[in-house]
């Protein structure tokens, strides 16, 4: 699970990239991280709760498929226990073996 922390200063657009070499589109997976005053982000949460689109199991494997140049989506309606079901699928069973 990657996480990202950002301690901005002050407001302004910030670029960053992954440190992972992590297959097709590599070069271009850079992002901007824009660092608002609380105001502005409480604005911006109003309209992203407004976005019709629901994120569920078939837009994560949608997401999840190699792609280019995917553009930035808000999703407003996650599906509960989405996050479980996406982690749980790539575990391992357990060889009842504790170490």
């Amino acid at each position: 699970i990657t996480q990202l922390h950002l301690n901005a200063t002050r407001p302004g657009s910030f670029f960053g990239s992954p440190a992972n070499i992590a297959g097709r589109g590599y070069a271009r997976m850079d992002f901007r991280v824009r660092a608002t005053s609380a105001s502005d982000f409480t604005a911006w949460l109003g309209t992203a709760r407004t976005s019709q689109k629901e994120l569920n199991l078939k837009t994560y494997n949608t997401l999840a498929a190699p792609s280019d140049d995917y553009p930035v989506t808000t999703y407003a309606h996650p599906i509960s226990g989405l996050f479980q079901d996406i982690v749980t699928k790539y575990m391992v069973p357990s060889s009842g073996v504790l170490l």
